[in-house]
């Protein structure tokens, strides 16, 4: 083996791996983290959720595919993970139970879903979703689209009360 020294090129960055947006679960016995790849032939990157225990045992793949899933958020409780997925275009939330199982969309906002955040006690899940200002002006003039889902109708009815 050589001593030499040689310098980074193009190729290395698309074998270089990044951990994004490690979380710890509630029982300290499992990191979620987001593995960042490089996908040379489409020219972009993937994202996947990934868990590991924290002392580098048990490292697991937890979500796949050609999307990007990224944001995990651990439930209070530990046994679900929500997390945010491209799966269907626009990004949205689902959850997953830890010990297996298929992954479950919960959102189906019409311009996505970001930052999950689960209600103390493990029962709800906020998140944002941006608004154009095109759609809150049909909505102050009463010409809203029907709701995209029952959250989505609850906070309607709230916000004219």
């Amino acid at each position: 083996m050589s001593d030499a020294k040689r310098l980074i090129d193009v190729e290395d960055l698309y074998r270089l791996a990044a951990a994004e947006d490690p979380r710890l679960s509630p029982d300290g016995r499992w990191i979620a983290f987001v593995k960042m790849t490089r996908d040379k032939l489409k020219n972009t990157t993937r994202r996947a959720i990934w868990l590991v225990r924290p002392d580098g045992s048990g490292l697991r793949q937890f979500t796949g595919g050609d999307k990007q899933d990224h944001t995990p958020r651990w439930s209070p409780d530990g046994s679900r993970l929500a997390f945010v997925s491209t799966r269907n275009d626009k990004p949205q939330i689902y959850v997953i139970p830890v010990d297996g199982g298929e992954a479950q969309a919960i959102t189906a906002a019409r311009n996505g879903a970001v930052s999950p955040a689960w209600s103390p006690d493990g029962t709800q899940l906020a998140y944002l979703s941006p608004v154009r200002a095109d759609e809150i002006a049909a909505e102050d003039a009463g010409e809203e689209p029907p709701p995209a889902d029952k959250w989505e109708a609850d906070q309607r009815e709230a916000r004219r009360k």
